[in-house]
C-alpha cells in the first residue's frame, strides 16, 4: 500500500510524535495505536489502493453505488480542526474523530467510545445538529473493527479505477509505503 503526502505539505517534523501526543490529550482521549503510528509516521496523505464496498445501506447512500474511493486521510492539522468544530461545527457526530473523506462527501470516523473503540464508521455529512431525528447514531454506521483493519480494506479493480483517480503526477512522484510499525 503507498499513501502520498497532500500538496504543499512539509516533511513530517521531527516532533510529529510529541505534536500527536498533545493532540491527543487536548481532545482528552488516549489514541488507538496504529492510527497514533499512521498520524505520527506520515501525517495523512491519499492512500492507494483506495477503493473499498461501503457497508451503508441503500436508503442511506447518496449513490446507488457500494463501491467508495478512500480520496484523502487527514492530516494532524485537519483532525485537529474538525475536533474544534471548525468544519462543521455541532453537526459532527460526537465520541468520534472525523479522519477522512470520499469525493462525495461520505466522511470517515473513528470511534474515541469505550465500546468501539478505534473502530472506524462512515458518516454522510449533513449541516443538522448532531442528536436531532435527520443526524444521529442512525446515520453513522461501522466499516471495520480498526483502523488497520479498513486500510487492509482497500483495493482496486481490475481495470485499475482506483488508481485513475489517485495517480496524480504529484501523488505518483511523492508516494511512499504506508507503515504503521
Amino acid at each position: 500500500m503507498k499513501i502520498a503526502p497532500e500538496k504543499g505539505r512539509a516533511p513530517i517534523p521531527a516532533d510529529q510524535a510529541a505534536r500527536v501526543e498533545a493532540f491527543a490529550v487536548s481532545v482528552d482521549a488516549q489514541l488507538p495505536s496504529d492510527y497514533e503510528a499512521f498520524l505520527t509516521r506520515h501525517d495523512g496523505g491519499f492512500p492507494y489502493p483506495n477503493l473499498f464496498d461501503q457497508v451503508t445501506p441503500d436508503a442511506a447512500r447518496w449513490s446507488v453505488e457500494r463501491q467508495a474511493i478512500c480520496d484523502r486521510l487527514f492530516g494532524l492539522e485537519n483532525v485537529a480542526s474538525h475536533a474544534k468544530g471548525e468544519i462543521f461545527g455541532n453537526a459532527a457526530p460526537t465520541g468520534f474523530l472525523l479522519i477522512g473523506e470520499d469525493p462525495g462527501g461520505l466522511i470517515f470516523l473513528l470511534s474515541l467510545r469505550a465500546e468501539d473503540f478505534g473502530a472506524v464508521f462512515l458518516w454522510q455529512s449533513n449541516g443538522a445538529l448532531w442528536g436531532s431525528a435527520e443526524n444521529n447514531e442512525n446515520h453513522i454506521f461501522q466499516q471495520a473493527v480498526s483502523f488497520s483493519d479498513f486500510l487492509d480494506s482497500l483495493y482496486d479493480t481490475d481495470d485499475k479505477i482506483g488508481y485513475d483517480h489517485w495517480a496524480t503526477p504529484f501523488a505518483v512522484a511523492n508516494a511512499v509505503e504506508l507503515h504503521l510499525n
